[in-house]
């Protein structure tokens, strides 16, 4: 604990107030009197977590093995038509933005996924911008979705970069590939003389703002195969921050004519600035050369053996989520692709862009993660997948889980209704729900695991006609999730107070038709996501950076998991573990959302809002209770009894401090210890150093009841003996 905060905890209100630089008011002296509701209205697991997109760049990098397509396989590409036009086996889109070059999807394959021809599969014959022929004339009607697949399209190589600097040339060879490897192909480097090649991948590229995300100490271990093809093959293989003198590995090789399988250990001392991560296979000569290489693998020696950095497994055993959701990214990936080792797996896209391809962990390393910190898994399937992937699925989870999960979440896609995701979405809502229904049974047909399976379908939470719409078209059984986000927009020139009642205001108004068609549907509800979602508004970094990174926001979120729970979402997830920031919508800039961590090393540092998840995530699972307070106090309070007995927490939304005096329920024993989460100062964040964490909170227990104060915009738990160790 810092001795600011020794200072202020011992010093009191008073104290607070004159170092607080504003964020405090005049405490109120008033005692209120409080008292446990009898009955409780969830019994709730602990709050989930979405595990979120792996990256080679923030803080995001999730790997063991650090580098993306370490395979160096082709893109899969698959995408949904929904028809506008059909004329005979010519199908035309209806989205003028998934037009594809000519001929894109040509020789590739399609299965219709609704109407009267759902489930046919077959090979498609030619395209032109937005029409599609297929094989055959079906009874397709404008409306009717369509999914289309191909693979091998360009870029050749994704996640690696050509050096410009380097001419010669490097291509794929599909002819090639190295012993018992599970993939495709290699890659063949091709130097002339004075036009050496070079093959890059870059990794930590966020140094300007974040600095180093991914530190290099410690033993590690570069791996890779490769053979000479053309003699002479002199390879220079390098790693390196490209702003540092010195690499942490360089070694001068020459590869003979048979595959080899080299194995580079060192050990680097990563003390140099925050620079990109290069890794670097360079290929000269004077005359040509030309080498293959195949399945590289670039990892801290301590994470041998396991699929993810041992950095992201310790980090989630402290938050504890009890969902832990796969969204990725993966709406193109086909079952295969999916289930496929590291260097089988290819980079899929859904989108037009070739930027937007992207290799993912896969559902065997994701069902290891969950099994490994106790989450139950929420996986996201892709829309592409036909009749055979669904019940394939089925049969594959009924294999590949032994210990049975308390409950396995399968989520149809992501934000089918949100037109970002058009590419692989359906946006009708009728559709949607007739789509994931054909799926799901085919899934369930094959499943015979004794875990309980939860099936869910996406809907939008603030376009009450389309999620009225999705509940009447759902099959009974099917849970409802939403994404209730929230306090979208700042504006400029506001006072810190000012920023922080338009914050209280809008958290505290809360989805209320959501909660109303909910509870009025008698359906099962969860929540995907849910944070805040500030990016819109004209407010600068420095304005909205206190709000989104500081005490504030860890309260809001709480308060708003609450509201969840309320309304018996007993199912929810946090968006995200890992996104060190975010591009502002309307104003120059980053923001620092939505991840829930600032590092995951070097230190790990967590956000508030983590602190905020890992607290909540400590009181549960366990029967939560109201603890009612007045709505003009801005704080809610709950008591949750689990196995270890009673906790309670109370969450403040308001600029005041409260006084209060809590009445234990009948037979309980009082809690042994509190903690608080609060801020001394209005602009303190963790972005640099550890301003805002949890620290032990003084309170008075005697005669079955607790005293205590409740400082602005806080969060405090208390808790029975076994929790407080």
């Amino acid at each position: 604990m810092t001795p600011r905060r020794l200072l202020w905890l011992a010093a009191g209100a008073a104290a607070a107030a004159a170092i607080a630089g504003g964020y405090f008011l005049t405490p109120r002296r008033v005692v209120s009197d409080l008292r446990v509701s009898p009955r409780p209205f969830l019994d709730a697991p602990r709050a989930g977590l979405n595990l979120g997109l792996w990256t080679s760049w923030g803080d995001a990098q999730f790997s063991a093995n650090i580098l993306k397509n370490p395979g160096l396989e082709s893109i899969q590409d698959r995408a949904l038509l929904v028809a506008a036009a059909v004329n005979g086996p010519t199908l035309t889109d209806d989205t003028d933005w998934l037009r594809r070059d000519d001929h894109f999807w040509a020789g590739g394959h399609y299965s219709v996924r609704s109407g009267a021809a759902a489930g046919h599969d077959g090979r498609i014959l030619d395209s032109l911008g937005l029409d599609v022929t297929l094989d055959a004339p079906l009874p397709l009607q404008p409306g009717d979705a369509v999914m289309l697949s191909a693979s091998g399209r360009p870029p050749a190589l994704h996640d690696w970069w050509l050096d410009a600097r380097a001419p010669g040339s490097i291509t794929p060879d599909a002819s090639e590939r190295r012993p018992g490897s599970p993939g495709e192909r290699a890659v063949r480097l091709l130097a002339l003389a004075a036009a050496p090649a070079q093959l890059t991948s870059f990794i930590d590229a966020l140094p300007d703002r974040a600095g180093k995300l991914l530190p290099v100490n410690g033993p590690w271990t570069l791996s890779f195969w490769a053979r000479c093809a053309q003699a002479p093959c002199p390879l220079r293989v390098s790693f390196r921050r490209l702003n540092a003198a010195t690499p942490f590995l360089r070694r001068d090789l020459t590869p003979g004519p048979a595959w080899r399988h080299y194995q580079l250990p060192f050990v680097a001392a990563d003390t140099g600035p925050a620079g990109i991560l290069e890794l670097a296979f360079f290929l000269e000569t004077t005359t040509s050369a030309a080498l293959l290489l195949d399945d590289v693998d670039l990892r801290k020696q301590a994470d041998s053996g396991q699929p993810f950095r041992a950095e992201l497994i310790s980090t989630l055993e402290h938050l504890r989520p009890g969902f832990l959701r796969d969204w990725q990214g993966q709406l193109g990936d086909s079952l295969q692709n999916r289930l496929a080792g590291q260097f089988a797996r290819h980079p899929s896209r859904y989108r037009p862009a070739a930027g937007d391809a992207d290799t993912h962990y896969s559902l065997p390393d994701f069902l290891w993660l969950c099994r490994r910190i106790a989450a139950r898994p929420w996986i996201v399937l892709p829309t592409t997948w036909n009749d055979a992937e669904c019940g394939d699925f089925g049969a594959w989870l009924d294999s590949h889980t032994p210990e049975p999960f308390p409950e396995v979440v399968v989520e149809f896609g992501n934000e089918n209704w949100n037109d970002i995701f058009r590419p692989a979405g359906l946006s009708r809502p009728a559709t949607h729900a007739a789509v994931a229904a054909r799926c799901f049974q085919r899934i369930r047909d094959r499943l015979k695991l004794p875990s309980a399976v939860r099936f869910v379908l996406n809907a939008p939470a603030y376009q009450t006609g389309r999620l009225s719409e999705l509940i009447a078209a759902a099959p009974a059984d099917v849970t409802i999730a939403v994404a209730p986000y929230y306090f979208y927009s700042l504006d400029p020139g506001l006072s810190p107070f000012a920023r922080l009642a338009a914050l209280e205001s809008d958290v505290r108004s809360g989805p209320k038709d959501l909660r109303e068609i909910v509870r009025s549907s008698n359906r099962d509800s969860a929540v995907y996501e849910v944070n805040l979602h500030t990016v819109e508004g004209a407010a600068s970094p420095a304005e909205r950076n206190p709000i989104l990174a500081g005490a504030p926001a860890a309260a809001a979120l709480l308060w708003r998991l609450l509201d969840g729970y309320e309304t018996g979402a007993a199912a929810q997830c946090v968006y995200t573990l890992s996104q060190f920031d975010t591009t502002l919508s309307a104003a120059p800039g980053f923001a620092p959302i939505w991840g829930i961590t600032r590092a995951l090393a070097d230190p790990p540092r967590l956000r508030p809002t983590g602190h905020a998840l890992a607290l909540l995530n400590s009181l549960l699972p366990g029967r939560i209770h109201h603890i009612p307070m007045p709505p003009s106090s801005g704080a809610r309070g709950y008591a949750i009894q689990g196995t270890e007995g009673w906790s309670y927490l109370f969450i403040s939304l308001s600029a005041r401090e409260r006084s209060w005096r809590l009445t234990l329920p009948t037979g309980a024993a009082p809690p042994v210890s509190a903690t608080i989460l609060t801020a001394h100062h209005f602009a303190d964040t963790n972005e640099v150093d550890d301003l805002v964490s949890p620290a032990p909170l003084p309170f008075d227990r005697e005669d079955g009841q607790l005293a205590f104060r409740l400082p602005p915009w806080s969060i405090c738990t208390f808790t029975p003996a076994r929790r407080s160790q």
